[in-house]
């Protein structure tokens, strides 16, 4: 079992007023910095966000860091299932608590480990900036997820040629999901709707030292991060609705092949 809990740094905040945020193997006391790059996300959607959508985003954050900072070769028996035991700081650790169980069952299916989550009390506001001036907040239809991918790219082409004001949440890394090529997809969205308003919104998040010798590559929980950050913006523009564009047959992990076997499969939009 490895024991984590993730904490408050110091009651420190980052350039644009988010909370700096730690993860640390109780057992061995060694923790990493949880680093988020937000550019300029709330002066830009001209918000101020509510907490609850602050829990969600945060959570999943965590959820995606802890996955790859954890390697299966060192902790997991079978080399696949760790047994994950992490305590959550959370606005509403009630409400979290009450549906843990919810919780774990999607992310022990996600992931393929145990998880036993707890969630305790935040003690701070995760954002504060007394700088940021709020005008009236935006206009927003619809929020669908732009990864970079073939699939999400046909969810957008559809969706752009039906509504008019559309927020497209983007994370990336160095892996997959590159920057410039989410960013150039939604140049080209642009130029074909010029009369349109979009937005894109994108993150990057990272963690500054590894809790073990090696780290985890799998990214089965990097989904975790796409879908918490829409939920974000979904809650902050009163929206019951995210397009998340994937292939349907490919969603429920037939192994058509052999990147489609077993753990290889993300498990993402699985029914």
């Amino acid at each position: 079992m490895t024991n984590l809990e993730v904490y408050v740094r110091n009651g420190t905040r980052d350039i644009n007023g988010l909370l700096n945020m730690s993860i640390k193997d109780i057992d061995t006391g060694v923790s990493s910095d949880v680093i988020i790059n937000t550019k300029q996300l709330f002066k830009s959607l001209k918000l101020v966000p509510q907490k609850k959508s602050l829990d969600i985003w945060f959570f999943s954050i965590y959820i995606h860091l802890i996955d790859n900072l954890l390697p299966r070769n060192e902790l997991a028996v079978d080399n696949w299932l760790r047994e994950i035991n992490v305590r959550i700081p959370i606005s509403t650790p009630q409400i979290w608590n009450n549906n843990s169980h919810l919780i774990v069952d999607a992310l022990n299916f996600l992931t393929g480990d145990e998880w036993i989550i707890e969630f305790y009390q935040l003690e701070d506001d995760y954002f504060f900036n007394n700088e940021l001036e709020i005008e009236e907040n935006l206009t927003i239809e619809k929020i669908c997820l732009l990864s970079g991918g073939l699939d999400s790219l046909v969810g957008a082409i559809d969706l752009v040629n039906t509504y008019d004001n559309i927020i497209f949440t983007s994370h990336y890394d160095n892996a997959g999901a590159m920057q410039d090529k989410q960013k150039e997809i939604f140049d080209k969205i642009c130029s074909s709707k010029p009369q349109k308003k979009f937005i894109l919104s994108q993150f990057r998040i990272r963690y500054s030292d590894k809790l073990f010798y090696d780290s985890d590559t799998n990214q089965r929980a990097r989904s975790m991060i796409f879908l918490g950050f829409a939920l974000f913006h979904a809650i902050n523009f009163n929206l019951n609705e995210i397009i998340l564009p994937e292939n349907g047959l490919i969603s429920i992990n037939l192994p058509l092949n052999e990147s489609r076997t077993s753990s290889n499969s993300t498990r993402t939009t699985h029914p």
